[in-house]
């Protein structure tokens, strides 16, 4: 196998600059002629993107998405500031998009409001005098989606199981329990500074009350990762759960939620909760105040006057991967996109969007969806019921393309042009409790939980669907009318490789979103000794082969699918050579083209490095090779 792919291996580590010579043009590609395309398929298609896209100071990669996702940015604050330019009858779209995003820019108003806006706040919660009222600030912050103590939300468990209450352990600021054996004194000082500038006169005393509770919370929880596993929930029912923490009366807790207590409740790591319960038991009203005012003011650090949020961004960078110094701006876009997606995403999708685009994907995605069915009728390894269980799937699939169908009601949400934190509480309470009315409820098929203007596109496991936001929709992902050979070599093999995480035996839900193994365990153990070959390959140039398989194989899989969905589509058209290239050769350009660019090695784990996602994939595909005329590897990996 090593032999026979050498042709390839020996230009995947190798930068070499690209000068000289004039470039041909497919578009707006400019190709490396210095580069034969059986070399090194990413350089002749990506060196010059590459040379022009450096990595920007304050990042750690630079590719497509992160580029498409700049340009969306720009678009997004265009509109805003459209937006924040015009009044806008009371109530409209436009006012409540420009009044908010005007709000959250509106540096030297929330300079001079300084703590105000959180006054009302504050004094209710100085007003608790026991165990009743402390129960009922905790849920009266926890119905802002606030998680003190604890966190409490909803599970969507599959579009036919209704959706659950769930209770997880609440977050911490530090994020790992093990930073607070650590490094609390670097919490208790950070906690100390923000209580000394809003006017504390006890800010030390109370920082050492916030750190010794929050580090017995610390204690009791388990690492992020083990609460991501399906194994740390437990479904309980009601007295089950009441009985995990006797000091929160459910009646009381979800009375001032204005909720019903649910029948049943889906717990993360229920040691936590009664691990709170002796802390619930024992604390000091006095202490809990203290803590919860933290919470509170912690949740809005980030949107107080420059000191507060400058703190707040140097301690979280020390303990978290996601926090980058952002513009104002893109904050204030990210923001307004939080509180008020569904308005946003309507005026982006009108603004930005051909109309066309919506029926042209869904022709693409039934299309590979008619194919992936061809390729599976193939396979004379796979049973007929492990066959008819992936059509189910493929015939059951839902489909969320560019934008929702029904928009949000935004009619009861109150926006104030100069008052941020006003804005956010308004915001932030609409969401929880549209949240929270979900359960006991099947989920709503038309739901959307990610912003239209994402550069991604998912499969969703439980939900049976494939989501393609109208973000990605654009070049070089998309073009509206171009031919089949950019639109199936681009979002195609994005299409089927979300497709394929939804049939592949290594990641298995039923048609139903419910997880459960439904292929035949013979035709398992043939699907794994395919793609161990994968595993291999990857193993070879010195990378975790099995931790990146699910996303190879969906890699391989895709240009599969689209390939031969593309060639039904291009039979009978003019076979026009553009630039020189065939159809076929373009498709593959296409694809390279997704996957441009500038990442230096950071020990890659669950996705390949991209030159790799380009060159091992094309490596693998016959037709790769008699496109480009490289020489026909003897062996090579197949799935499908």
């Amino acid at each position: 196998m090593v032999k026979q792919f050498s042709w390839l291996l020996i230009f995947l580590f190798i930068a070499v600059p690209v000068q000289g010579a004039p470039l041909p043009h497919l578009g707006n590609i400019a190709l490396n002629t210095r580069c034969k395309p059986c070399q090194d398929f990413d350089r002749y298609v990506n060196a010059d993107w590459k040379r022009k896209h450096p990595i920007p100071k304050n990042a750690a990669s630079w590719d497509q998405f992160e580029e498409l996702t700049k340009q969306n940015d720009l678009h997004l604050r265009s509109l805003l500031i459209q937006f924040a330019s015009h009044t806008g009858s009371p109530g409209s779209s436009t006012q409540k998009l420009g009044d908010f995003y005007a709000s959250c820019m509106n540096t030297k108003r929330i300079e001079s409001l300084a703590l105000r806006p959180l006054a009302s706040e504050l004094d209710r919660l100085s007003q608790v005098r026991d165990r009743s009222s402390l129960i009922a600030e905790i849920a009266h912050l926890q119905s802002y989606g606030l998680d003190a103590l604890f966190d409490f939300g909803t599970r969507d468990m599959g579009r036919t199981v209704t959706i659950k209450a769930e209770i997880r352990p609440t977050s911490l600021a530090m994020g790992e329990p093990f930073y607070y054996q650590q490094e609390l004194g670097t919490f208790r000082n950070h906690v100390a500074r923000i209580f000394a500038w809003t006017g504390s006169t006890t800010a030390v005393a109370d920082a050492r009350i916030v750190a010794n509770l929050e580090s017995n919370l610390a204690l009791a929880s388990p690492p992020r990762r083990v609460q991501r596993r399906l194994e740390s929930r437990r479904l309980v029912k009601r007295d089950q759960f009441q009985s995990l923490i006797p000091h929160l009366p459910l009646a009381a807790y979800f009375s001032a939620l204005s909720l019903e207590i649910p029948n049943e409740f889906s717990v993360v790591y229920p040691a936590y909760f009664r691990a709170l319960d002796r802390q619930l038991a024992t604390v000091p009203i006095a202490h809990w105040k203290i803590y919860l005012r933290w919470r509170l003011i912690d949740a809005l650090a980030a949107s107080l006057n420059r000191q507060i949020a400058r703190e707040d961004y140097h301690f979280n960078r020390q303990f978290w991967d996601d926090v980058s110094d952002e513009p104002r701006w893109k904050r204030c876009i990210g923001a307004t996109d939080d509180a008020l997606s569904g308005l946003l995403s309507q005026a982006f999708a009108a603004k930005y969007l051909s109309p066309t685009v919506r029926p042209e994907v869904h022709a693409i995605l039934d299309n590979i969806r008619g194919q992936i069915k061809v390729s599976l009728t193939a396979q004379t390894w796979m049973s007929n019921e492990t066959r008819e269980q992936a059509f189910k799937r493929l015939d059951t699939l839902g489909a969320k393309i560019a934008f929702p169908d029904h928009l949000s009601d935004y009619s009861t949400l109150k926006v104030e042009r100069e008052n941020f934190v006003a804005n956010l509480f308004q915001s932030w309470q609409r969401e929880t409790r549209l949240d929270l009315q979900r359960i006991g409820k099947l989920p709503d098929p038309d739901y959307w939980d990610t912003a239209i203007s994402e550069v991604n596109a998912y499969y969703d496991l439980g939900r049976n669907e494939i989501v393609l936001p109208a973000g990605i929709l654009q070049s070089p992902f998309f073009m509206s009318g171009a031919e089949p050979a950019a639109n199936y070599g681009g979002i195609g093999t994005v299409i089927g490789h979300e497709l394929t995480h939804g049939l592949s035996a290594l990641e298995q839900y039923d048609s139903e979103g419910n997880r459960r193994s439904w292929w035949k365990v013979a035709d398992q153990k043939v699907f794994l000794k395919r793609s161990i070959c994968l595993a291999n390959q990857f193993n070879r140039l010195n990378l975790n082969g099995q931790s990146s398989l699910p996303e190879n194989v969906a890699d391989l899989s895709s240009l599969s699918f689209s390939y031969g969905a593309f060639q039904k589509v291009q039979a009978g058209k003019p076979r026009l050579a553009i630039d020189g290239f065939s159809p076929e050769q373009r498709f593959f350009i296409f694809y390279a083209r997704l996957w441009a660019a500038n990442e230096p090695y950071s020990g890659y784990v669950r996705y390949a490095p991209s030159r790799l996602r380009v060159n091992l994939p094309l490596a693998n595909l016959e037709a790769f090779s008699l496109a480009f005329h490289c020489p026909l590897p003897t062996e090579r990996c197949r799935i499908w």
